[in-house]
């Protein structure tokens, strides 16, 4: 993959985004707003409906990880990578 200008704006873009608390409190209160009505809804239908909206929230997540992640392994810039780095202990701790 060639990296240009605009992937690393992008980049740098996506982990500013991933590591604002704006963004992880919105995952947050979202997740647990899908997972409260999840453990309380009685019907297979509207659970599956909420699965599948819970996994669309983390597409989103899971989108922006890895516009750094391409940017990252492609350049072994010791920014991205310490980037990368970051974001995975976040999503550890």
């Amino acid at each position: 993959m060639t990296v240009t200008q605009k992937d690393r704006e992008n980049a740098e873009m996506a982990y500013r985004i991933l590591t604002s608390p704006v963004f992880i409190g919105a995952m947050k209160k979202v997740e647990h707003g899908i997972c409260s009505r999840w453990k309380g809804e009685q019907s297979p239908r509207e659970r599956e409906a909420l699965w599948r909206d819970l996994q669309a929230l983390h597409r989103v997540q899971a989108c922006l990880l890895q516009t750094l992640e391409d940017v990252a392994f492609s350049t072994k810039d010791n920014v991205f990578l310490q980037m990368l780095n970051k974001i995975k202990k976040l999503c550890r701790g």
